[in-house]
């Protein structure tokens, strides 16, 4: 099991608090490493987005596909 890099997790949790309080729309997943709870704003979009993202807790690092208009977010290892 890994440690948790506990001051990550806190960034990435206010950033989202704050991105909701603009009424951002957010979905998460599970990152393909340790199963943490990934929170991203969904794609409200007509196309597929794709970033690579860096898990906030064990900073594994991955290729996050999210579906159109909220559809279903596919994960990569990379």
């Amino acid at each position: 099991m890994h440690n948790p890099n506990q001051q990550n997790i806190e960034k990435h949790k206010a950033y989202f608090a704050h991105l909701k309080k603009k009424g951002v729309t957010t979905t998460s997943y599970s990152c393909p490493a340790c199963d943490f709870s990934i929170e991203t704003a969904a794609n409200t979009t007509d196309s597929a987005t794709d970033s690579a993202v860096t898990c906030p807790s064990c900073e594994n690092l991955h290729l996050k596909v999210l579906l159109p208009n909220g559809g279903e977010i596919k994960i990569s290892r990379i």
